[in-house]
């Protein structure tokens, strides 16, 4: 019994992780409407009443969920203005938009103006023509299935509810018209599955392409550098002996011009310096390939470790550019914690907030990165916090997407969205507090780890 409850419990979660994964999909794909599209759309929705009064027989007046619906159109136009505690919701926001705007506006038309007809009246075509358009944008823009059917149907119960509230319905012309809505509605299915199908494929095809030619790149350089690494070392076991057999043949030969011991400290150097500039490239190989790697993190093989073995690792290994970058650093490993996760990963995650905090750290002259720990009653906490240049607030809702990437001259767009899939791969999350010009902020939220 409580293994069957346990798996009930376990479904459930995952059901819900997956329809919350359907919406972040589904808005980062859709998310492009701007003040301008908002308020012309808005505008259309309202203009419309006047064709339809013109040339559809309606029997309610439809105005007021117009106006309703147009004003949605201009809160989501502006929702760079929206308080940050309901912008980090953005994609169950314009899930929930989205069905008040299509299905539920248009089949609330069509519905309650069939049960407001008179008795024998025909079907009105034009209000079924808007909501055929309707449900083809509606599929379009929620994308997957799973999501679709669960709105679609969460919004028909909302629409026919609204029948309770009438007298004299003529549940005929209401039925009839249910039987046309469905029918309608499975065409878009299909038709806006076809096309969602391949831009579905598009997007997958563009995340191979990124690891394949990432993946190109670190065959073509990794042999050549481990050539140059072994080269470098070998020469560098026999820089004494050389040294010692040169000084032999100073002392033979004293008419020979002499090479300084700052010159021959400088060729051991270099050596070093060329095995140390190998590691550094090969790091950034990893940190590529890592973070452009398309597969499922959820899957990838973890062990219970001590998140201040993988910080550590992060913090000490990563490629600096110069004693500056390290010294900005500042660690702390007090409230130490264990984590169900591959500390490889953990690393490679460090590796990018690292590299993004001190990039943009020292675009302000007083730059400084503090990475701290915090342990609470449901998550522990890795806080990564720098004083760079912070995010606009009109760029905060798409950190974490895909291909999404700002002020970096280098950036791929994939670190953050790399991030992301990792925190959620092992059950935990990853949030973004910022303000432009001031701070940034990333905390990554770990599940306690099992008793």
């Amino acid at each position: 019994m409580f293994r069957k409850r346990y798996l009930f419990q376990k479904n459930r979660r995952s059901y819900k992780k997956r329809i919350a994964a359907e919406a972040q999909f589904s808005y980062e794909i859709s998310h492009g409407l701007t003040r301008f599209g908002a308020f012309v759309i808005a505008a259309v929705y309202l203009l419309s009443y006047l064709f339809e009064n013109a040339y559809a027989n309606t029997h309610f007046n439809t105005l007021w969920i117009r106006l309703a619906m147009a004003a949605l159109f201009v809160a989501f136009g502006l929702r760079v203005y929206w308080p940050l505690a309901i912008a980090k919701y953005m994609p169950q926001v314009w899930v929930v938009f989205i069905a008040l705007v299509l299905p539920y506006c248009y089949g609330s038309i069509v519905t309650i103006n069939a049960a407001a007809s008179p008795e024998n009246e025909a079907v009105n075509l034009l209000l079924l023509t808007e909501y055929i358009l309707a449900s083809f944008f509606f599929v379009q823009l929620i994308f997957h299935v799973n999501l679709i059917l669960l709105v679609w149907c969460t919004t028909n119960v909302l629409v026919f509810s609204q029948l309770l509230f009438l007298e004299n319905v003529n549940f005929q012309l209401v039925t009839l018209n249910a039987i046309y809505i469905a029918a309608f509605f499975v065409t878009a299915l299909v038709v806006g599955g076809i096309t969602n199908r391949r831009l579905f494929n598009f997007q997958l095809e563009r995340e191979k392409a990124v690891w394949n030619v990432a993946n190109a790149i670190a065959h073509q350089l990794r042999t050549p550098l481990a050539t140059i690494r072994n080269l470098s070392h070998g020469t560098r076991t026999h820089v004494p002996m050389l040294v010692e057999k040169y000084r032999l043949a100073l002392e033979i030969e004293p008419t020979l011009k002499p090479l300084s011991n700052r010159k021959l400290d400088l060729l051991n150097d270099a050596l070093v310096n060329i095995e140390e500039e190998v590691e550094y490239s090969n790091a950034l190989i990893d940190i590529l390939i890592a973070n452009s790697r398309p597969f499922d993190y959820a899957a990838a093989p973890g062990q219970s470790i001590w998140i201040t073995s993988a910080i550590e690792n992060a913090v000490n290994t990563y490629p600096y550019n110069n004693p500056r970058e390290r010294s900005l650093v500042n660690y702390n490993p007090a409230n130490s914690f264990k984590v169900d996760a591959s500390e490889r990963m953990i690393c490679h995650v460090m590796y990018n907030l690292i590299g993004n905090a001190v990039e943009f750290s020292q675009k302000r002259r007083d730059g400084k990165i503090r990475i701290w720990l915090e342990q609470g009653e449901q998550w522990n906490q890795v806080i990564v916090w720098d004083s760079g240049i912070g995010v606009p607030r009109q760029f905060q809702h798409q950190v974490f997407d895909m291909f999404f990437s700002r002020n970096s001259p280098n950036g791929t767009g994939i670190g953050l969205s790399f991030c992301k899939a990792v925190m959620e791969g092992i059950g935990g999350k990853i949030e973004c507090q910022t303000q432009s010009d001031e701070y940034c902020q990333f905390t990554l939220s770990f599940p306690l780890p099992a008793v």
